[in-house]
C-alpha cells in the first residue's frame, strides 16, 4: 500500500462510518435532504451526526473519489456508494460488490467513477444555485408584498446559497477538525437553502389555486383524523408557530417511521429533516418574511398566509411521502 493510499484509508475510516448506508433523498423541489442524521444506525450505532456534518461528509467523500479516480475498498462496507450527493446532477455510483473491492483502470466501474468525478469538478464552482420562483414577485399580493418577496428571495435566500458554496468550496481538503468547525455554518446556510426552496413551492397566487383548501382527498382525510378538521389544524399550526421564540419555522411534517402527520417547529434555519421528518408545508417566521408588512404582529401574518398556501403542492408532497416504503 502506497503512502497516498494509506492516507486515504485513514480518512475513509473516519468518513464512512459517519455516512451510514442511506446517503440522501430528494425533495419535490429537487433540493438534497441528507438523511444520515443517524436515522440509519445500520453501520453507525450510537453515533450522532447533524445535517451540517452530513453535507460535509458527503462533499468530502465525493471529492476524494474525483481526486483518486478509483474507489477505496473500504467503501464495500457501505451499501450505497456515491460520487457526491447527486447535487445538481452529479452521478450516483452503484455500490461495489464486497467480493470485488478493487477496480482496475480498465473496468467499467472506474470509468463511471471517473466520469462522476469530472462532473463534480465542473459543478464545484456553483454547487448550489438560487431556484427561480414559479410566480412573479408581486403575484402573492396583498398577502405578501412585492418588496418582501424581492428582498426575501434575491437577498436573504441568495445569501444562504452564497455562504453555503463558500463553506463547501474547500471542504475536500479539510482535515477532520476543520470539517467539524464548519458544520454549524453548513447546517445554518444549507438549512436556509433547503427550507426556503420548500417554502417557495408551498405558496401560489390566488389566481393559480393559492389558498384553495381541498374538501376531500387522502391529505384532508389524514388531517381530519389527526387534528379534527382543516380549520382546527390551521389554528393549532398558527398557535405553535406564533409561539416560536426568536426566529424559526413552523411545519406540517410527515414521519416515515410512524406514517403520521405532526405540527413541529424548528429554530433558526434547522431543516425538519434533522428531526427525521419529511416537510409537507413550511412557514418562515423570521422577521424578514413579514416585518415590512405586518410589523411585530406575527399572528396576523400567519392568519393571512393561508390565503396563498399551495395545497396542491402540499398534497403532492404527502402523496410522495406515503408512496415510499
Amino acid at each position: 500500500m502506497t503512502e497516498r493510499e494509506a492516507s486515504l484509508e485513514q480518512q475513509t475510516a473516519v468518513t464512512l462510518p459517519l455516512l451510514g448506508r442511506r446517503l440522501c433523498t430528494t425533495s419535490r423541489s429537487r433540493v438534497p435532504v441528507c438523511v444520515c442524521v443517524c436515522a440509519c444506525r445500520l453501520c453507525c450505532p450510537g453515533r450522532t451526526m447533524d445535517v451540517g456534518g452530513a453535507l460535509l461528509a458527503h462533499r468530502s467523500w465525493g471529492a476524494r473519489l474525483s481526486r483518486w479516480g478509483t474507489p477505496h475498498p473500504a467503501c464495500a462496507f457501505c451499501s450505497t456508494f456515491a460520487a457526491d450527493c447527486a447535487v445538481g446532477g452529479a452521478a450516483a455510483v452503484p455500490s461495489p460488490s464486497p467480493s470485488t473491492p478493487r477496480f482496475g483502470r480498465s473496468s467499467n466501474m472506474f470509468r463511471v467513477v471517473r466520469r462522476a468525478g469530472l462532473q463534480l469538478q465542473q459543478q464545484r464552482a456553483s454547487l448550489y444555485t438560487l431556484p427561480k420562483l414559479p410566480y412573479a414577485y408581486d403575484a402573492l399580493e396583498p398577502v405578501i408584498s412585492k418588496e418582501i418577496m424581492e428582498l426575501h428571495h434575491m437577498k436573504h435566500h441568495q445569501t444562504y446559497v452564497t455562504n453555503l458554496n463558500k463553506l463547501l468550496e474547500g471542504a475536500d481538503n479539510d482535515d477532520l477538525p476543520a470539517s467539524i468547525a464548519k458544520q454549524a455554518g453548513v447546517k445554518f446556510n444549507g438549512g436556509g437553502h433547503i427550507n426556503h426552496s420548500v417554502f417557495w413551492t408551498n405558496l401560489a397566487p390566488p389566481k393559480k389555486g393559492g389558498g384553495q383548501v381541498p374538501t376531500s382527498g387522502p391529505l384532508v382525510d389524514r388531517i381530519k383524523d389527526t387534528f379534527g378538521d382543516v380549520k382546527a389544524f390551521q389554528e393549532k399550526f398558527n398557535a405553535q408557530t406564533a409561539a416560536i421564540q426568536g426566529s424559526g419555522w413552523g411545519w406540517l411534517a410527515y414521519s416515515p417511521q410512524t406514517r403520521a402527520l405532526s405540527i413541529v417547529t424548528t429554530p433558526n434555519q434547522d431543516p425538519v429533516a434533522s428531526l427525521g421528518l419529511i416537510p409537507l408545508l413550511g412557514v418562515d417566521v423570521w422577521e424578514h418574511a413579514y416585518y415590512l408588512q405586518y410589523k411585530n404582529v406575527r399572528p396576523d401574518y400567519l392568519k393571512a398566509i393561508w390565503g396563498v398556501v399551495n395545497w396542491d403542492n402540499v398534497e403532492e408532497r404527502f402523496s410522495d411521502a406515503e408512496s415510499k416504503p
